[in-house]
């Protein structure tokens, strides 16, 4: 009797052990996780520190048709709407302070040019599924520029907030 239990036990945990391997291994192939490395590889990211402490953290990510198409790869008919007529950035701020941030108090330029539009995406659920890099502490925008030649170009968002602004280059 004993030596029933204890080989009913030993065939228990390897069927639990390879069930488990193959959750982990359908996780890493899975669509979620190809589109976070996709994301993590395009994301360009800046912090501005005072005295150790971070004061303000922007995270961007150049909003085209390989991302949208990505997301549809992910959720299809739930991926971004790309405006034909602005070139746009999905910027994710998070600033220390006690007050709120207002859009208002933002300014946003690329290659020196201001933004024509700034729209915050606020849905929690599709900030935590289409833009990981922003959930759950940084508040997500998308910001419109002008439409100009993207074509082997390095490009240069700056971002000034109340407490001081940020420079960063845009992996396209």
């Amino acid at each position: 009797m004993r030596r029933f239990l204890f080989l009913s036990l030993i065939i228990s945990f390897a069927s639990l052990n390879l069930s488990s391997c193959s959750t982990l291994g359908a996780y890493f192939d899975s669509p979620s996780r190809q589109y976070r490395s996709y994301v993590e590889r395009k994301v360009s990211e800046a912090e501005l520190f005072d005295r150790a402490r971070l004061m303000l953290r922007v995270r961007a990510l150049m909003a085209n048709e390989a991302l949208k198409s990505e997301q549809e790869k992910l959720s299809p008919g739930h991926s971004i709407e790309l405006n034909k007529h602005a070139t746009q950035l999905l910027v994710g701020i998070e600033i220390s302070g006690r007050e709120a941030l207002q859009i208002d108090e933002l300014g946003f330029f690329l290659d020196e040019r201001k933004a024509v539009s700034v729209k915050e995406i606020s849905h929690s659920g599709v900030i935590e599924q289409h833009y990981p890099f922003a959930f759950p502490y940084l508040r997500l925008f998308l910001v419109d520029f002008d439409v100009f030649d993207l074509a082997g170009k390095s490009l240069s968002l700056k971002v000034q907030t109340r407490v001081g602004s940020l420079k960063l280059s845009i992996k396209q």
